[in-house]
């Protein structure tokens, strides 16, 4: 009996291993890109992988509640046997909304200058999910000589209700919405309250590219 009991528990971990190995999970890649500028510098490229083919996030969409990507990407100078130094950070965040009425996906980038772009819709969710899957060339590079790298770190999180309704009023203008450093769209009050979560889910994912090295300008 004890066979029975402990064969059919095995059976069933693997089973529950192998779905879970077969739902796709939500990721990030960096590369470096090909274009290489005078002085060897390199500019980063940001991937982001099967946000809406994971179940986690699809379920807040289909609960009607946005999902927020936050992306903080850093520039580190290498110093071999020393502390390596932080130079820049760049940050911006993709709003990915569903529409129940229309039964259409919306993708909102927000990245510097007081307004947000324009979203982006979508009919069908893998024109979606391709859409966000496209490659983001970062407008950022070294240009003092040395040995560089980027780290990203992107913390994917859905918004309350509340929120959602700050974050509405907030970008439709609201001038008395409390968020403070309203002169950048990313300021940390943004950040603040894009991460504002309460029993929600949450994740951070981490990625870093290749060492690359500057030369001096001739």
């Amino acid at each position: 009996m004890w066979r029975s009991v402990g064969a059919a528990t095995l059976c069933l971990l693997c089973f529950t291993a192998a779905a879970t190995a077969q739902s796709p999970r939500v990721g990030v890649a960096m590369a470096l890109d090909t274009t290489v500028l005078k002085n060897g510098g390199r500019k980063p490229i940001v991937y982001l992988r099967n946000l809406l083919n994971d179940p986690t996030w699809l379920e807040q969409l289909e609960s009607s509640l946005p999902v927020i990507v936050s992306y903080h990407l850093e520039t580190w100078r290498s110093r071999e046997g020393w502390i390596d130094e932080y130079l820049t950070a760049v940050d911006w965040q993709t709003i990915v909304t569903k529409e129940p009425l229309q039964d259409e996906y919306a993708v909102t980038l927000l990245q510097g200058g007081p307004h947000p772009g324009r979203p982006r819709r979508f009919s069908v969710r893998d024109s979606a999910q391709i859409y966000l899957q496209l490659p983001q060339r970062i407008e950022t590079f070294p240009s003092r000589q040395g040995r560089f790298y980027y780290t990203l770190t992107v913390r994917v999180t859905a918004l309350s209700d509340r929120d959602m309704d700050q974050l509405e009023r907030f970008l439709a203008g609201d001038p008395d919405i409390d968020v403070p450093e309203r002169g950048t769209v990313v300021g940390r009050g943004l950040r603040r309250l894009l991460l504002r979560i309460a029993g929600l889910p949450s994740e951070v994912i981490n990625a870093r590219s290749a060492v690359f090295e500057v030369r001096e300008e001739e």
